[in-house]
């Protein structure tokens, strides 16, 4: 009879403490989601080898270095991407994040000077999962998310949170001055500048 009322005991104390340990690790995901949410701004974006977009003849990795601006485009410092936490979308929660990536478009100017590629943004969105245990955030691309940002001749490839920063690497077309286009890998970092 003790031996039996030892195992119920037990078997009690081993459940309150997985219940303790799954509150625990709940609550350390959700913090872990408190630390992405928000609005970040661009501060870096290279290539993996140099491009001319300016029509200057002397080609850059970095793309501030490079960048001509259309009428109306955003510069460089205020392109954004943003990440959610538990959106509701009909009766059930996912995590959101959208990313303003740099585009190129032919620019033929009306004066006698170089022709260009100037820099355009597109928003492009996409849900994703965090992971507080290995502090990795990951992309879930659904086919229509990633044929949208291929309309666009972008391709994710990775993506690294830490610090406040997010990391991304992408495979990019840009089209050139010369009419022709090109395919590079494009890194961009964003810093966290609001927790909205």
């Amino acid at each position: 009879m003790k031996k039996l009322l030892f195992l119920f005991l037990a078997l009690i104390l081993f459940a309150c403490s997985k219940d303790d340990g799954d509150q625990q690790a709940f609550q350390e995901q959700e913090e872990f989601y408190d630390l992405i949410t928000g609005t970040y701004r661009m501060r870096a974006a290279t290539t993996d080898e140099p491009i001319d977009l300016n029509g200057d003849g002397i080609p850059h990795t970095d793309l501030y270095k490079e960048v001509v601006y259309c009428n109306f485009s955003l510069i460089l410092d205020s392109f954004d991407c943003h990440f959610t936490h538990k959106l509701s979308y009909n009766g059930s929660f996912y995590n959101g994040s959208d990313f303003r990536i740099p585009t190129s478009e032919y620019a033929q100017p009306e004066s006698e000077q170089i022709p260009s590629s100037c820099i355009r943004d597109v928003e492009l969105p996409y849900n994703y999962k965090a992971d507080a245990k290995t502090g990795e955030v990951y992309l879930v691309g659904t086919d229509h998310y990633i044929e949208y940002a291929a309309g666009f001749y972008v391709e994710f490839l990775a993506i690294h949170w830490e610090n406040k920063r997010v990391f991304l690497k992408l495979r990019k077309r840009f089209r050139l001055p010369s009419g022709d286009t090109k395919w590079v890998i494009l890194h961009l970092e964003y810093k966290k500048m609001s927790d909205s």
